[in-house]
């Protein structure tokens, strides 16, 4: 399957997500794309979306809204999964950042209609700045949903004019180099990585954070304790610009938990401006944030 793409806009002022919800907002159009690799997935036992910004209670100033998807590999014994792009309504900046991973939650009124959560694995303050409401902002999806490793990438450029930006990476891990024998969760915990991470800065040689779904996190833990940084090679910024590097395999609090793909790649500091593409081996990648690179075909 090709790498499917789509771009759009928004105008400063805009909501992230209207009292209506509307076909103009952008999580409207976000949603569009989600839903469509979900359903290209077709597998409710890896990916399913149980909610989404759509489903708030309330879409105003100060009301999170998000996507739940749920990620648990057919285990019904626990609803979890991820709490995916979770953003102001309004497209003003939240306070906290409510992106990361549930576990234990039961359907509900709480949390502005998501219901009620046994825990919540939440990312550093920071880390996904999705803000709409004083400037205009460029955005771009891509995905795969074919084969054993399907995945999923929103990128946006929230400061018009700079090169800053923030990443959401969905990834599922491919384990297919793990040793026979070892240890590795047959069940509560779902294969995936949830990666975010965004940045102001034209140098910033940014790596995401990023967590698992996983039915808990008491210990020994099956997936992150917390969220945890995704491990690539950091090249100095300003040298040896123009080379770009794989990201290597993964590892929990306690074991391994599977590589990314070639989808997303890491390049050395200065290489490129938000939107810039570059070929290699074939594949057309284009930067996303930071120093990360994301597939576009």
């Amino acid at each position: 399957m090709a790498v499917i793409t789509t771009t759009f806009s928004s105008t400063s002022g805009a909501a992230w997500a209207s009292s209506t919800w509307a076909s103009g907002d952008p999580s409207w159009k976000l949603d569009v794309q989600l839903t469509n690799w979900v359903n290209a997935i077709n597998d409710a036992s890896k990916i399913s979306i149980i909610a989404t910004p759509g489903s708030a209670t309330a879409r105003g100033s100060g009301d999170l809204v998000q996507w739940l998807l749920r990620c648990r590999e057919s285990d019904t014994s626990s609803d979890y999964g991820l709490n995916f792009c979770g953003a102001n309504a309004s497209g003003s900046a939240m306070p906290y950042n409510p992106c990361g991973a549930y576990y234990g939650r039961t359907a509900g009124s709480a949390n502005n209609g998501y219901g009620n959560y046994g825990g919540l694995i939440t990312m550093s303050a920071g880390a996904t700045p999705i803000s709409t409401s004083d400037r205009a902002a460029d955005y771009r999806t891509a995905y795969d949903a074919e084969g054993a490793t399907p995945w999923f990438a929103f990128m946006s450029n929230m400061f018009s004019g700079s090169n800053s930006g923030t990443l959401h990476f969905l990834c599922r891990l491919s384990l297919s180099n793990m040793a026979s024998g070892s240890y590795y969760p047959s069940s509560g915990l779902g294969k995936w990585i949830y990666a975010t991470v965004g940045n102001t800065s034209y140098t910033t040689v940014a790596l995401p954070q990023f967590v698992t779904p996983q039915r808990n996190i008491l210990a020994p833990y099956i997936g992150v304790g917390s969220y945890r940084t995704l491990r690539a090679p950091q090249p100095p910024d300003g040298r040896g610009d123009g080379y770009f590097f794989k990201l290597g395999a993964q590892y929990g609090d306690s074991h391994f938990l599977g590589e990314p793909t070639y989808d997303m790649l890491v390049s050395s500091g200065q290489t490129g401006t938000w939107g810039d593409t570059v070929i290699l081996e074939s594949k057309t990648y284009t930067r996303a944030v930071g120093c990360l690179w994301v597939r576009i075909a």
